[in-house]
C-alpha cells in the first residue's frame, strides 16, 4: 500500500496564513484602532474591533492544529476519528451559522481526516 502523500497539516497551514493575512485587510481600521488604544482591553464584546480580534485569533489556532496534523503525518499517526469528526461537525455549524466565510477551505482536508482515520 502507498504511503499517503503529507497535504492535510500543510492546507491546514496555508488556510492559516491566509486568514491572518486577510485579517489585516478586511479588519485594517479597528485594529489600528485597537493598536492605538494600546491593544489591552481595546475589543468590546459586540463591536468591529472584537470581530477583528476572534478573526486575527484564529488564524494561530488554525495554524497549531496544522502543525499537529503535519507532524502526525510525517509520522504516518493516523488523526484519530473523533478528532476528524469533531472538525467535521465544527465546520458544519461554522457553515450553517454563516455561510458566506472561508470555512469552506477545510472542507477537503477535513474529509480527507475522516477517510484515512477509517483505514
Amino acid at each position: 500500500m502507498a504511503t499517503p502523500r503529507r497535504w492535510i497539516g500543510r492546507w491546514f497551514i496555508a488556510v492559516a496564513l491566509l486568514h491572518g493575512i486577510a485579517a489585516f485587510f478586511l479588519y485594517a481600521a479597528p485594529l489600528r484602532e485597537m493598536a492605538g488604544a494600546g491593544l489591552i482591553a481595546s475589543a468590546d464584546d459586540y463591536s468591529l474591533r472584537a470581530t477583528a480580534y476572534w478573526f486575527l485569533a484564529f488564524a494561530p489556532l488554525l495554524g497549531v492544529a496544522g502543525l499537529l496534523i503535519d507532524a502526525m503525518e510525517a509520522r504516518r499517526i493516523a488523526v484519530p476519528f473523533s478528532v476528524a469528526l469533531l472538525l467535521l461537525l465544527t465546520l458544519i455549524a461554522m457553515l450553517a451559522v454563516m455561510p458566506a466565510n472561508g470555512a469552506w477551505l477545510l472542507f477537503p482536508p477535513v474529509v480527507a481526516l475522516l477517510l484515512r482515520s477509517r483505514g
